[in-house]
This record gives structure tokens, sequence and C-alpha cells, in this order.
């Protein structure tokens, strides 16, 4: 397992920009580094070593960006997610509706209360349930 080691850019740059970039030691040679045009003083910073993944450079950027945030925009193309109308309706005739709404969703049926995995699948719509057969909870997309 390799093992990358953190290595702190101090470039004169405005403080908008990233502040410093973790670079996979294997791929920092001197001779990049004499062709870079940014005259880049390195330095050991106070983070931890990281294992890194196999045959990757990898970059870590230590700035969080707030405009990323995956939950709020993931169906911005109108693309619907939750069926809160089939709720009180038979399983099957819900997964029929969902079915309708988006023909390429594998719709499955479950009892309230049965173990699921916690993954998160864009093509899985769960549909929950009661004992007598009619559904439980808002089925979403998940």
């Amino acid at each position: 397992m390799r093992i990358e080691r953190c290595l702190q850019l101090q470039v004169p740059v405005s403080a908008a920009m990233i502040p410093s970039i973790h670079i996979d030691l294997a791929t920092w040679s001197p001779i990049y580094k004499a062709h870079t045009k940014l005259q880049a003083q390195t330095q050991p910073c106070s983070a931890p070593l990281r294992p890194a993944l196999p045959e990757t450079a990898a970059i870590y950027l230590r700035r969080s960006i707030s405009s990323c945030r995956f939950g709020s925009k993931m169906a911005a193309d109108n693309t619907k997610t939750s069926w809160p109308e089939v709720e009180g309706l038979p399983g099957e005739v819900a997964k029929r509706k969902i079915l309708a709404d988006r023909p390429g969703l594998h719709v499955i049926v479950l009892p309230v209360g049965s173990v699921v995995t916690a993954d998160f699948d864009i093509k899985r719509v769960r549909v929950f349930v009661n004992k007598i057969g009619n559904v439980a909870q808002v089925p979403k997309v998940g």
C-alpha cells in the first residue's frame, strides 16, 4: 500500500484560491516541478498520512465549497422522485403507477419493517406496505 504525504504549496495567489493541495508523492518529481510555471515552495504540513488509492494521484482540497450540495439539486430536471399520491393504495397498484411515471425504475414491494440495505440507488423505489397490503409510507427513489 502506498502512503501519500501532505505537501503544502505556497504560491502568490489571492486568498480566494485553493489554500493547499495534497499530491501523491509518487507523482511529484523534480522534473515536473521544474517545468511548472508556478514557483512553488514545498513544505510539510500537519495533515496525517493517508493511504492512497492504487495508481492514482489523489488531490484533496482543504476547502469546503458550499455550492457542492447533492441532495438539493438532485432532481433538477423535474424528474419525479417521490409518489405521495399512492400512499394508502394497494402495493401492486402503487407499483404500476410508479412504473407508469418512470418506466426505467426497479420497484420493490416490501412489508413495513423489512430489513433493507442503506445504499442509495437512483433506479430503485421501495414501496412499503402494511399487513393488509396498502402503501404505508410515501415511496421515493433510493
